[in-house]
């Protein structure tokens, strides 16, 4: 986000006329969908946990997969929704990962999804890490 100051520093003739909204809202993203209907149209019966993220290598998703393991045990049908590319270098084996710590079925790993598709996907989750 560029600040007033970076503007007024470049084009001082502007600085007076410079007005700051932060955190404005997008007013061209797509309408949220209701819940149902976009746990239908992603074919989600069960509890949902969305990421969404470029994925790096960082020790987040790692964990996250430990942790939505361990969740498993008090809600068996829970979902993981991945949202990113895979930038990791040297390449993380996500699917792998998954299988590795028993989430084989309960990790979707979505990779880029457009704006519509992350309106369903906010739309559908339980929870947002």
């Amino acid at each position: 986000m560029i600040t007033r100051r970076e503007i007024g520093g470049s084009f001082p003739a502007a600085a007076g006329r410079t007005v700051v909204t932060p955190h404005g809202a997008d007013d061209d993203l797509p309408a949220r969908p209701g819940r149902d209907e976009a746990r239908a149209r992603l074919g989600l019966h069960g509890p949902t946990v969305l990421s969404v993220g470029t994925i790096l290598n960082r020790p987040c998703l790692p964990v996250l997969f430990n942790a939505v393991a361990r969740l498993r045990r008090a809600w068996p049908d829970l979902t993981l929704d991945v949202v990113g590319e895979n930038r990791t270098h040297p390449a993380l084996d996500l699917p792998a990962l998954a299988r590795r710590g028993g989430l084989d079925g309960h990790v979707r790993l979505s990779g880029f999804v457009d704006e519509t598709g992350l309106a369903d996907r906010y739309a559908a989750a339980d929870a947002c890490v």
